[in-house]
């Protein structure tokens, strides 16, 4: 009996590895297809042609200039987006299956973990959204080393990730302190976003912090924080953000209610921090639209182990499970066509 189960198990995995395996090769090779590239695509193509502005993101710096040998700008652009996508897809599922099994939760969990993954990240992912997703999912994958108290070997794989993939990561390893520690429920739920809040309106003071800070980080920081500072007195669609709007607000009923429906687990109480830490930084760097959006889709995107997760809660009953992640499911797919209707990376 003991034998026939330890085949089963092992057949049941393969048989995961192999879809989750397709769907990410899926994922990537729509990106063949120019309706579904990013719609400002044509700005980067000559960060292909001249890869040297991405010198310190080692990954690309190499890939871009391999590829642009043997390929036109365009088709190299599309092959990049398909190389990237496709290893984002396979780290993020490989979180997700890690997840599934250690807490031995259902196939429900992983196929909709899957799904949601797909419906946030699919939509249409440009040149500079698939580098910073590389290092999104090197971060979650980083997570399980936190599982195992393993603090050194988090650091080392999401500053290795500043390096190769992009260099907001270090956000990853700013933040360590507040994902890692286990406080209390009013802390990460009423404390963090009040702070946050609250530096929203020092926005002057904090803007006169990020020109001092531009003048004394590395150069391969510098740049890009400078290239932000210098684009907030143009129309660039990197300073558009309403920061206050109903989609925010609902973000934050939503960690509410999460914080009370969830089982409480190792996995769970990380996830639900690192969740926090979304609505802190969509108010604390408002001052430079541009990274507090990318700041917040870093955080936001912990949805894909929350979500599901409420399947498997032992604190509520299967028909209100049901009903809760449906209407939560619900809003997942409202911001997936929004963003691929009106062409922008980030809608609330």
């Amino acid at each position: 009996m003991r034998r026939k189960t330890i085949k089963f198990d092992y057949k049941k995995n393969i048989i995961i590895t192999y879809l989750l395996s397709l769907l990410a090769i899926i994922i990537s090779l729509v990106y063949i297809f120019p309706s579904f590239l990013s719609p400002d695509f044509h700005n980067y193509l000559e960060l292909i042609d001249v890869p040297n502005y991405y010198k310190s993101d080692f990954f690309y710096y190499y890939l871009a200039k391999v590829i642009k040998r043997y390929y036109s700008i365009v088709d190299s652009y599309k092959i990049i987006n398909i190389i990237y996508v496709f290893l984002m897809s396979v780290l993020f599922f490989i979180f997700c299956y890690k997840i599934n099994n250690i807490y031995k939760r259902t196939i429900s969990f992983l196929f909709f973990s899957s799904l949601i993954y797909t419906l946030y990240v699919f939509p249409h992912f440009g040149l500079i959204q698939i580098r910073s997703g590389l290092a999104i999912s090197i971060f979650y994958l980083s997570i399980l080393f936190l599982l195992k108290n393993q603090i050194t070997k988090y650091i080392l794989l999401n500053f290795s990730s500043i390096f190769l993939f992009h260099k907001s990561a270090i956000i990853f390893i700013l933040f360590l302190p507040i994902i890692y520690k286990k406080i209390n429920f009013r802390f990460y739920n009423i404390i963090i976003p009040i702070i946050g809040l609250y530096l929203y309106f020092l926005n002057k003071f904090l803007l006169g912090f990020f020109i001092l800070l531009a003048t004394k980080l590395p150069n391969f920081f510098a740049v890009k924080l400078n290239f932000y500072l210098n684009n907030l007195n143009t129309n660039s669609s990197l300073n558009e953000i309403n920061t206050f709007n109903i989609g925010i607000l609902i973000i934050y009923i939503v960690s509410l209610i999460l914080n009370s429906v969830l089982t409480k687990n190792k996995i769970n109480d990380i996830m639900l921090r690192v969740y926090s830490l979304s609505i802190f930084s969509w108010f604390a760097f408002s001052i430079i639209p541009a990274i507090a959006q990318r700041f917040f889709f870093y955080f936001y995107i912990s949805e894909i182990i929350l979500l599901p997760a409420i399947l498997v809660s032992s604190k509520l009953s299967k028909p209100l499970k049901i009903i809760l992640f449906i209407f939560l499911f619900l809003y997942v797919i409202k911001q997936s066509i929004g963003r691929y209707i009106l062409n922008s990376e980030f809608i609330i």
